[in-house]
C-alpha cells in the first residue's frame, strides 16, 4: 500500500461524509476501501444510533451480515462485543471464537471465514460501533494494518458525529431505518445488475455508484429504479 494510495482513501471517505451526505454511500466506502487496504477478505459495519440501538448497516458480503444478524440477536460475538467493550479484538482465530462464541464460529465455519478482527467506531470515549473485518485463512493481522482500519473508522466516526448534532434523534432513528432499507434494495439492484450485464458484483455496484454521483442523485433511487426495470446503468465507462 503506498502513503499517495492511503492519502487518497482519507480524502474519499472526507469528500463522502460532507453534510448531507449518504450514509449507506458513505459506509459502503469504508468497508470497500478497508478491504482494499488492509489484509482481509471481507467488512461490515455495526452502527448505533442515538438511542443505542445497534445495527448492521454496511456489508461487502452476505457472509458478512449474516454473522452480523447472528450477533445481534444472540447480543455476543466479536464485533458485538467490541462495541460493547469498547476495545479492539483481532487476531481472532477459530480456537479463540469458539470458545467464546460458539454459535458465532460454527457459523463462521459455515461460511467460510477463519478469522475475525474488529476495531470500534470511535472517537474519544463515544464509541458508535464497530468496524470489522473478516479473512478466509487463519493469520494475524499486521500492527499496521490494525492501525490503518481504526484511522479509516476515525475519519468516518467524526463525519458520523458531526453530522448527529444537527439532527433530532428522530431523524437519526428514520435515516438508519432508511438506511436498512436501503441496503436491501441496493443489494438487490447490484444483483440484477451484475446478471443482466454479465459482470461481478463488485463491478455492478461501482456502477450504480458512479451513475447516482454523475448525475447527482441518491444512491436509493438509482437502485430503485434498476429495481423496477426502468433503469439499465452502464457498467463500463
Amino acid at each position: 500500500m503506498s502513503e499517495q494510495r492511503l492519502v487518497h482513501v482519507f480524502e474519499e471517505l472526507a469528500d463522502a461524509l460532507v453534510p448531507g451526505f449518504d450514509t449507506v454511500d458513505s459506509l459502503r466506502i469504508l468497508t470497500d476501501r478497508t478491504v482494499e487496504l488492509v489484509a482481509i477478505d471481507a467488512a461490515g459495519i455495526l452502527l448505533t444510533d442515538e438511542r443505542g440501538h445497534l445495527a448492521s448497516v454496511a456489508c461487502t458480503t452476505k457472509s458478512v451480515h449474516t454473522l452480523e444478524q447472528l450477533e445481534l440477536a444472540d447480543a455476543r460475538g466479536p464485533c458485538y462485543d467490541c462495541f460493547t467493550t469498547e476495545r479492539p479484538l483481532v487476531n481472532l482465530g477459530r480456537d479463540a471464537t469458539s470458545a467464546r462464541w460458539p454459535r458465532f464460529q460454527h457459523l463462521a465455519d459455515e461460511v467460510g471465514f477463519g478469522a475475525v478482527h474488529a476495531v470500534p467506531l470511535q472517537l474519544g470515549n463515544q464509541v458508535i460501533g464497530s468496524l470489522n473485518m473478516f479473512c478466509v485463512a487463519p493469520g494475524r493481522l499486521p500492527a499496521q494494518d490494525v492501525d490503518t482500519s481504526r484511522a479509516l473508522g476515525r475519519i468516518a466516526t467524526i463525519g458520523l458525529l458531526h453530522e448527529r448534532t444537527t439532527r433530532s434523534a428522530q431523524e437519526e432513528a428514520a435515516q438508519l431505518r432508511q438506511a436498512l432499507t436501503s441496503r436491501v434494495i441496493i443489494e438487490q439492484a447490484k444483483g440484477m445488475l451484475a446478471e443482466s450485464a454479465g459482470c461481478t458484483p463488485a463491478v455492478a455496484f461501482e456502477a450504480l455508484r458512479r451513475y447516482a454521483r454523475t448525475h447527482g442523485r441518491p444512491l436509493h433511487d438509482i437502485a430503485a429504479e434498476v429495481v423496477d426495470g426502468t433503469l439499465i446503468p452502464p457498467t463500463s465507462g
